[in-house]
């Protein structure tokens, strides 16, 4: 059985020094069971005949993760949250989906997602500690995510991302990205337990129209990360340019 990179591992959640993790913002963190992933996966074709788990029974989910769930949903003032797992989000073929009561969290879990189940098939195997995360959703800008490349702790570029459309706003908004972006960086980068990483970031705005640049996860800095606008074959392209279309 091939290893995984360990450079994707150190950049799960559960990896993330505790700084790190604050500047993620509030989170609810539940420990997860072996039974719990399997779960989650075994709705996507293929997930169950790569474990050599074909014809078993249904894996239901643990009590211990169905009870944290009821004491977290609904919120109290009935918030929307975004769940994911350290590795990686729920994702798939469309807008990430925003959770306010236990069943709108089981259905995201469980939907068949070729993506999630690359994840928990490994996660599985080398016995990886997992976690499921809830945090606040924030409804990011349309135009506002970006990807960032930090080597040798230094920013060395930014992209759009990503790149299925071009948006004007960010031409009209650039000054202000930039602002707010060093603002992040000044606080993310003595943070970082990696000196290289690719950082996925996005813009909120708030009622006054003044952006806000959130953190929302790292990716390892090897070429299955997509490079956006940037090229991992030459590596003078990362000229700490901010790119867009």
């Amino acid at each position: 059985m091939t290893k995984t990179n360990p450079r994707i591992w150190e950049t799960s959640f559960e990896a993330y020094p505790p700084d790190l993790l604050d500047l993620l913002g509030p989170m609810v963190a539940i420990p997860l069971e072996s039974g719990d992933l399997i779960a989650m996966g075994q709705a996507t074709p293929g997930f169950l005949r790569t474990l050599d788990m074909d014809g078993l029974p249904a894996h239901g989910f643990s009590d211990a993760l169905l009870n944290s769930i009821t004491e977290v949903l609904p919120q109290p003032n009935g918030a929307a949250m975004f769940p994911r797992l350290g590795m990686a989000s729920f994702k798939w073929r469309g807008p990430v989906v925003a959770v306010c009561t236990p069943d709108d969290l089981l259905r995201v879990v469980t939907r068949p997602n070729p993506r999630m189940a690359s994840f928990l098939v490994p996660m599985l195997r080398e016995e990886r500690p997992a976690t499921l995360y809830l945090r606040p959703f924030l409804r990011f800008l349309p135009w506002g995510e970006f990807r960032v490349f930090v080597m040798e702790g230094r920013v060395r570029g930014v992209s759009q991302y990503p790149l299925h459309l071009r948006h004007p706003q960010i031409a009209q908004n650039e000054a202000a990205i930039r602002d707010d972006l060093r603002r992040l960086f000044q606080q993310v980068l003595p943070a970082l337990h990696l000196t290289d990483v690719v950082l996925d970031v996005g813009l909120t705005q708030e009622a006054d129209g003044t952006l806000l640049a959130h953190l929302i996860e790292l990716n390892p800095a090897i070429r299955r990360t997509d490079p956006a606008l940037f090229d991992w074959r030459r590596p003078d392209s990362f000229d700490g340019s901010l790119r867009y279309l």
